[in-house]
């Protein structure tokens, strides 16, 4: 399910990894600050899009299947950015997994 994500909230601290169980919220990063973003390998992630030139995104590759996809996630400059990712099932099993997409709004603080 889509969640909206208000800006207008103060951001939560930057957790050690940004997983979907972080979809709707708002984070703050510092300018230079780097947390990985870690996406369920039951579903299989499109490139997310950043809505927002604060952030930029890096995929790192794996050479076994860590059990995600992974994404670092830098803050480049103050404002604010929302990462839009989309996954369709990867799990043979649509009910279990169905498509999904996930929403994180990042906060950058100069």
């Amino acid at each position: 399910t889509r969640q909206d994500i208000d800006m207008a909230t103060s951001p939560e601290p930057a957790p050690a990894v940004v997983t979907q169980a972080d979809d709707g919220r708002l984070i703050s990063l510092a300018v230079g600050a780097e947390v990985p973003l870690r996406l369920d390998s039951s579903w299989a992630w499109d490139h997310p899009a950043v809505d927002g030139d604060v952030v930029t995104l890096t995929q790192v590759d794996y050479f076994a299947d860590p059990g995600f996809t992974e994404w670092i996630v830098t803050a480049v400059q103050p404002g604010d950015a929302v990462v839009t990712a989309a996954g369709a099932p990867n799990c043979g099993d649509d009910f279990r997994c169905p498509p999904t997409e996930v929403r994180i709004g990042f906060r950058v603080i100069g």
